[in-house]
């Protein structure tokens, strides 16, 4: 005859459950005909999870490298989110670097994230930190200083610091010209600092460059003349036998050009024509430095008069 079949299934309950998902649970099947004989059977329920969880990574960021500043923490470059449909889930991330070269700290970093859920599923995904380096050195020059034309320069140097290289070493300096002499002006030197990525920076020091040294002046020993010679120092070209040479010229170096004058103060002798001369020589170059000195020209009488005529 005819029967009914029911089916007494357990309350599976609601997910994701606070442990394992994976249960076992029994169905009871009761067969029941129209004269109320019935028969009962059990049937094995198995629930599993073999299901991973979903994840999904922090957008991949880029960081410009500062030693002891730069920030690559979680908080700082994002959280994967992750979820499951049976169980709790567990995120959980782990870093490896890869540097791209000897430039610095810059490097690549993966920062593989992993979702566990409490059944041991995992997923993995990965977000990538590159840490750059674009940033120049910052560099001291030295101090404005002043030096001597035609000298050495000093051995000065400059600094530099930078944000991702630990020490800066790569620093050089142009225009080692040793200043000519001249009028007192300035020269400048440029320093550049280059960190271990290539980038550099560049900073000018003024130096004033000074003529303070006087040119080199020597003149004529002092003289005894006759009244009757020449005076001047080069004497009369014209009429040598008769005047004399002169009292002689000043000569003068120096490493600029530079000019040579003079001039006289006269005291008077013992006699009208007896007197003595100073001739006061100064050498000035184009810096206005000046050397002068004093030549003596002792003027005297000693020749006797000649009789015009005798009656």
């Amino acid at each position: 005859g005819d029967f009914t079949v029911t089916r007494d299934f357990p309350d599976l309950g609601n997910y994701p459950r606070s442990g394992c998902a994976e249960e076992n649970f029994t169905a009871v099947h009761t067969a029941t005909d129209d004269c109320g004989n019935s028969a009962n059977d059990t049937q094995l329920i198995r629930v599993l999870d073999n299901t991973p969880p979903t994840i999904t990574a922090p957008q991949d960021r880029t960081v410009e490298c500062e030693v002891g500043v730069h920030d690559i923490t979680t908080a700082a470059m994002g959280t994967a989110t992750a979820s499951d449909e049976c169980s709790g889930v567990t995120v959980s991330h782990n870093d490896t670097s890869s540097e791209t070269d000897e430039c610095g700290e810059r490097d690549v970093i993966t920062r593989t994230w992993t979702a566990t859920d409490l059944c041991g599923n995992s997923n993995t995904t990965t977000q990538t930190i590159e840490l750059l380096d674009n940033t120049p050195p910052t560099i001291t020059v030295p101090a404005y200083s002043t030096i001597e034309c035609e000298t050495a320069w000093p051995a000065e140097t400059a600094t530099a610091e930078d944000t991702c290289t630990a020490s800066v070493t790569n620093i050089t300096v142009g225009n080692l010209t040793v200043p000519e002499c001249g009028v007192n002006n300035v020269s400048y030197r440029v320093w550049t600092a280059t960190d271990d990525c290539g980038n550099e920076v560049s900073d000018t020091q003024t130096v004033g460059v000074l003529d303070t040294t006087p040119p080199e002046l020597t003149i004529p020993l002092d003289e005894t003349a006759e009244c009757t010679e020449d005076m001047t120092p080069s004497g009369d070209d014209e009429n040598p036998d008769t005047d004399g040479p002169g009292q002689g010229e000043a000569t003068a170096s120096d490493n600029a050009d530079l000019t040579i004058s003079y001039s006289d103060y006269t005291e008077g002798g013992s006699c009208e024509d007896a007197m003595t001369i100073y001739r006061i020589w100064t050498a000035t170059d184009v810096a206005t430095n000046t050397n002068v000195q004093t030549q003596t020209i002792f003027v005297q009488d000693t020749t006797p008069p000649v009789f015009d005529y005798v009656p």
